[in-house]
């Protein structure tokens, strides 16, 4: 419920990390006409009582995530705070979003209305689902099994695609995801920006291609890309502060002169044109979503990503290398 309730107020979640203690979440707060640029926040839901040392780890939590704003939710139990705890939170201008207040939302939630509003596919059909299903998509099908799931819905196998993608580098890979949909660079072709985590965090733009067979990056499309990642360059250091490295693109296959794109892009822009087939990436997304979250924030794509054309072999040789680093001493 604290979830919904921070989406009720306009959050847009982007990271979700679940602790022992209390479950940290990063996002972006959208504010009202005439702003323009949301906030980035960072939230603590607690589950065992708040301490300095705590607040401590949080503080650490927020700055390292670049946040604007920062609070606390408790539940019920955790509502009274010792004057040591309730005075340090007011030092370091914490707020704290007591129990009483998403009682309160769950209380006058309209349920009728939420029937009728649109329900996200991920509410629909599991994670694991979508993204063992993400090169099916990628080929403008879609499973009669998910077909049943997902109802009367209207949605298109590239919506799919788009939110196993999403699923992709969210759960699997433990990275922060801000899905662009409303801004997708063609009709119907969602995108989205993720901010990988650990050590030498930088940012991808993805777009998704859904084709029957190969996707062609033509010279109307590099024109478009080369405009489109500048304009993002900006965007993304001033919301995530860190550098926008890479554009992936995920289909089925790709043909032409991938080279000359590439290079062309990259001479333009100073980002990296990765092709990812959907195939592929569903393989390194499935070994990601098995890992703890601990190793998860060790992955480092950038290995993955020293080739224009992710290929298969890539893959398996990150895999291999990290599980022989990492696995044993995890």
């Amino acid at each position: 419920m604290a979830v919904s309730y921070l989406k009720s107020i306009g959050i847009a979640i982007t990271g979700y990390y679940p602790y022992p203690h209390a479950v940290d979440i990063v996002g972006f707060l959208k504010l009202q006409t005439p702003f323009e640029y949301p906030i980035k926040i960072a939230a603590e839901i607690a589950t065992c009582p708040i301490t300095t040392d705590s607040i401590d780890s949080f503080l650490t939590f927020a700055r390292n995530a670049s946040a604007e704003k920062v609070f606390l939710l408790t539940p019920t139990e955790l509502d009274k705070l010792d004057l040591e705890v309730e005075e340090r939170l007011k030092v370091e201008r914490i707020d704290v979003i007591r129990s009483e207040s998403v009682a309160a939302y769950s209380k006058t939630k309209n349920n009728t209305q939420a029937q009728e509003e649109y329900q996200s596919i991920k509410d629909l059909v599991s994670a694991n689902k979508l993204i063992n299903e993400l090169p099916t998509f990628a080929k403008q099908e879609i499973p009669e099994d998910i077909q049943r799931m997902i109802g009367n819905q209207k949605v298109e196998a590239w919506q799919l695609l788009e939110d196993a993608v999403y699923c992709t580098f969210y759960y699997g890979m433990g990275c922060e995801v801000r899905q662009l949909g409303k801004e997708a660079l063609f009709k119907n072709e969602p995108e989205g920006v993720v901010l990988t985590s650990g050590l030498g965090q930088f940012g991808l733009l993805y777009d998704c291609k859904s084709s029957a067979s190969k996707y062609k990056i033509t010279a109307d499309d590099e024109r478009t890309y080369i405009d489109y990642i500048i304009k993002k360059k900006k965007e993304v250091a001033s919301l995530d502060n860190c550098d926008l490295k890479y554009f992936v693109i995920i289909s089925p296959d790709f043909a032409g002169d991938i080279s000359a794109r590439s290079f062309e892009i990259f001479r333009q822009t100073q980002v990296a044109l990765v092709l990812f087939k959907a195939e592929t990436l569903r393989k390194l997304a499935i070994w990601a979503n098995g890992l703890t979250h601990k190793l998860k924030s060790l992955i480092d794509l950038s290995i993955i990503f020293k080739e224009t054309l992710v290929t298969e072999g890539t893959v398996d040789n990150y895999i291999r290398a990290f599980d022989t680093n990492y696995k044993n001493r995890y």
